[in-house]
């Protein structure tokens, strides 16, 4: 039985997929992250997702100090 969790990128609930730094990516999110090329337009929206859902934690976390 998996666990159902949010995706830190599209936020849709999902059994399946990958957690980076205690954060959790569908396997969707996960597979066009992967595959988008760094000339798509999305790459860019997905980098900003990234540093936004999934370091924005570490970076907050870091500057309080």
């Amino acid at each position: 039985m998996s666990t159902i969790l949010e995706c830190a990128i599209c936020k849709k609930s999902s059994g399946t997929g990958i957690s980076i730094l205690n954060k959790f990516i569908c396997d969707e999110c996960e597979k066009t992250l992967v595959n988008v090329d760094i000339n798509d337009n999305r790459y860019e929206i997905y980098k900003d997702m990234i540093k936004r859902n999934i370091y924005g934690d570490i970076i907050l976390k870091s500057s309080i100090r």
